[in-house]
């Protein structure tokens, strides 16, 4: 079997290998291997043993599959992640993550199968990248979804400081909505109220903005005071109004979406139609919500990144049973749709949904939860 050893002369790296050709071990020629110069032991080690595997390729072929702390792609991400990491404040558990993507993902496609060591030429292959997660990481969509959204900040950095002239574009893989499971139980508004007025200010806001505004949680963790709009501004800013007035619905209250706040940081929405003024439509749930957002100064962000995980984990707890955060926009759609009896291009406006079979989907019927169902044998006829 193969073996391989190293030595350090001074700031020197010395590498030796066994050629079972030969029957002895040889140096692998320092051109190769300059860039190990300062590395850890880890780090020369791992090439040691990429080499062993593909040692039939050669040393100058390893070298152009190995990416060094010193070359321009790993350097500059290390700076990225300090960058990223004091700018959002994320916990080190945080960037360990996004260091394991690079390392166990992005790394070993670019590098390792495309031999692309510069960061320019990965432009060429971008599109595919997310086919290859996708038939060879194992990686659930949300998952995939976390390494491209990486993928696409870095290459922001990269424009940042020049290194590139324009950002990555990534196609991002999409799930199949039509198997969305129905709501366990339809949502009455004043059950959500009833929920407001009792809630601490930060339940209160999610429940607020994920049902009456129809809000997404990535929409509503992004959101700061100046995104509000109240008055006659907002019923002329918001296109649903006019037509929710129709059905005695709607708000001198609306929201300007224009950002998302994922698990991985500030973006801009996926499509155009996610950027919208959303119109809060009903009255009630507007003067509560406005009455929180008084109390806020003057842009301040509702929700920081760090107490975005925190929310996530309390609502469980405490948020109304049995409804994710996301549930209440779908259950905020079905009341509309089904109770209200709004028009199925109406709710699609105002849900944003770029395809009306979404907006049909959170009109579906709930479950029926057959614990809770009162049964009266006398009563059948």
């Amino acid at each position: 079997m193969a073996t391989g050893s190293f030595r350090r002369d001074g700031t020197r790296v010395i590498i030796q290998v066994y050629d079972p050709a030969k029957g002895c071990n040889v140096k692998i020629p320092r051109k190769h291997i300059r860039q190990l110069d300062g590395a850890s032991d880890d780090d020369i080690q791992r090439f040691i043993n990429l080499y062993i595997q593909t040692h039939r390729l050669g040393a100058e072929r390893v070298a152009k599959r190995y990416l060094a702390p010193t070359d321009e792609a790993e350097f500059t991400f290390e700076q990225f992640l300090n960058e990223y990491s004091k700018l959002r404040n994320t916990r080190p558990i945080t960037r360990n993550t996004e260091r394991y993507r690079w390392d166990k993902y992005i790394v070993p496609f670019f590098v390792m199968e495309r031999s692309l060591k510069d960061v320019r030429a990965w432009e060429n292959v971008l599109t595919e990248f997310a086919p290859h997660l996708m038939a060879n990481s194992g990686l659930q969509i949300n998952q995939i979804k976390k390494v491209l959204g990486l993928l696409k900040r870095f290459s922001i950095y990269l424009v940042s400081h020049r290194i590139l002239t324009r950002r990555w574009e990534l196609i991002l893989p999409t799930e199949n909505r039509a198997s969305a499971t129905p709501l366990p139980s339809e949502l009455e508004p004043n059950t959500v109220l009833q929920f407001m007025r009792t809630a601490t200010p930060r339940h209160a806001l999610l429940a607020g903005l994920g049902f009456f505004a129809s809000l997404r949680p990535e929409e509503s963790f992004a959101l700061t005071r100046a995104h509000f709009l109240t008055g006659s501004l907002a019923k002329d800013r918001a296109k649903t109004y006019t037509r929710f007035a129709q059905y005695g619905l709607g708000s001198g209250l609306s929201i300007f979406i224009d950002i998302v706040l994922s698990a991985d940081g500030l973006d801009e929405p996926k499509t155009a139609y996610s950027k919208a003024v959303v119109n809060v439509w009903d009255k009630d749930a507007a003067v509560l919500i406005a009455s929180l957002i008084k109390e806020l100064p003057t842009g301040a962000v509702l929700f920081d990144g760090r107490s975005r995980d925190t929310l996530f984990k309390s609502w469980r707890k405490w948020g109304i049973p049995g409804y994710t955060l996301h549930d209440l926009r779908r259950a905020s759609g079905l009341h509309l749709g089904r109770r209200v009896d709004i028009p199925v291009t109406l709710l699609q406006d105002h849900l944003r949904h770029a395809d009306i079979k979404t907006t049909q989907l959170y009109m579906r019927a709930p479950t029926i939860d057959k614990g809770a169902v009162t049964q009266d044998f006398d009563d059948v006829g």
